[in-house]
């Protein structure tokens, strides 16, 4: 797994928070990647978040599949995602 949202101020969540619209994790499971969007997955690790940016199906893959962590899902802009991710 490769892109992840990390802000210089505030949190994940407060980014996520005025940056993205939370989805459903089947509407991340059906996800159409040609759209001007992204899913990104936010990963509770207990001991820090993880907000991973599903920039391809097999990338949205691996955070579906349930390893016991709490996901809550989200669909960006790809221009709000440049900072860390772009192509």
């Amino acid at each position: 797994m490769g892109y992840y949202i990390n802000p210089k101020t505030g949190t994940k969540e407060q980014w996520l928070a005025e940056n993205a619209k939370p989805i459903s994790h089947s509407e991340a499971k059906n996800f159409d990647f040609t759209k001007s969007h992204l899913p990104v997955c936010l990963v509770d690790n207990i001991a820090f978040t993880a907000a991973g940016i599903a920039y391809v199906p097999a990338e949205r893959d691996e955070f579906l599949r349930h390893d016991g962590r709490d996901t809550k899902w989200f669909t960006v802009e790809k221009d709000k995602l440049k900072e860390w991710y772009s192509k």
